[in-house]
């Protein structure tokens, strides 16, 4: 599949989706998916393979490509994020959903997915905002206790961290001088705060 959402609107985009996700369960076909939408590849994909100037450049899990800070400059720098893989908990009447991973809960606004499946979740670095103490009095529904594993300088002002919660690994997208301020080196044990509207319905996918 050469681009097969390339020129399709976000609407049918979403309508398009599940379907290839269905295909690939359903058939157990292997499909070489070739895109430029990260959001796609996170959502659909097993293995990614990184190409620059027509060579392979990184190859691996998808989790692990997509959470490696070093992976981040050459998927873009605006795009970067790593995916979760979580369990819906329960559906509120609010219009949010509530999801379990080996890291905590978060709250997602909600999702087409039955209580107690499993799903993927892209969460994106520039999503993420870190504190040295766990916040209070703040409207952010999703704060995680994380450890930081990397800190990567990036050519700019910012640098990328990539953060342990549970099992997984989230990124973080800050400043340089804020990680100064922060004093933030691989060990440490921080908070990561999400947005409970930070991941969109197109980062929200089923279980390759």
């Amino acid at each position: 599949m050469d681009e097969p959402l390339a020129s399709l609107d976000a609407e049918r985009k979403a309508e398009v989706l599940p379907y290839i996700e269905r295909l690939v369960a359903e058939t157990g076909l292997p499909v070489l998916y070739v895109s430029h939408a990260i959001a796609e590849v996170a959502r659909l994909a097993t293995t990614v393979v990184v190409l620059a100037a027509g060579r392979v450049v990184r190859i691996g899990p998808m989790a692990e490509v997509m959470g490696d800070p070093e992976a981040a400059p050459l998927l873009g720098l605006r795009e970067a994020g790593a995916v979760l893989t979580a369990r819906v908990v329960s559906h509120a009447t609010d219009g949010l959903s509530e999801l379990s991973f080996s890291g905590g809960r978060l709250i997602v606004p909600r999702i087409a997915a039955a209580e107690g499946a499993q799903v993927r979740l892209r969460v994106q670095a520039r999503d993420v905002v870190l504190a040295l103490t766990r916040p209070e009095g703040i409207s952010a529904l999703n704060i995680l206790a994380v450890t930081v594993l990397r800190v990567r300088d990036g050519d700019g002002p910012g640098v990328i961290l990539a953060l342990k919660a549970g099992d997984e690994t989230l990124l973080a997208r800050i400043t340089r001088r804020s990680a100064a301020a922060m004093g933030l080196a691989e060990g440490m044990a921080i908070f990561a705060v999400l947005k409970s509207v930070a991941p969109a319905q197109e980062d929200i996918g089923a279980p390759g």
